[in-house]
């Protein structure tokens, strides 16, 4: 079995067409003429300037995170969408070089772990997470309360 596997990708490569019994398991291998294979070469432009990518370093504590969350105006967002508050949350923290994910959770997750109800024609909501010390926190960008999800370790 293994053979005729070996000679059907071999046949999908090189244009070649594979026969078999099934009875004594024979094989022929009928050479057809293979289709040219192209390559199109093409120029990569060279980078003018080097692109440094920074570091995104963890919330030393929740306090920091707080008070970023206090400062960003992110919940004053005119959008009706939650996913746009989160990514807007998330881009204002690597901007200022710090780390918060974008998680989107079911409303039975959100209700869990927020105690707060989300009316029943939403089926999902976006929240962002950040690492303060060995802990992730859970940050609604709507609202920004914030509360610790898990330990790390």
């Amino acid at each position: 079995m293994k053979i005729y596997i070996v000679l059907l990708l071999l046949s999908m490569a090189f244009g070649w067409t594979i026969g078999y019994h099934t009875s004594k398991m024979d094989i022929e291998v009928v050479e057809v003429p293979a289709m040219p294979i192209i390559i199109k070469q093409t120029e990569i432009e060279k980078i003018k300037e080097p692109v440094y990518l920074r570091a995104l370093s963890d919330w030393v504590n929740s306090d920091e995170l707080k008070s970023f969350l206090k400062a960003d105006d992110t919940e004053s967002l005119k959008s009706n969408d939650c996913d746009d508050f989160a990514l807007q949350l998330r881009d204002r923290a690597e901007a200022i070089g710090k780390n918060i994910e974008f998680v989107p959770v079911t409303v039975a997750e959100y209700e869990e772990w927020s105690g707060q109800r989300i009316p029943e024609t939403i089926n999902q909501h976006a929240l962002n997470l950040a690492r303060v010390g060995n802990y992730m926190w859970y940050i609604d960008p709507l609202t920004d309360k914030c509360w610790q999800a898990f330990k790390l370790d």
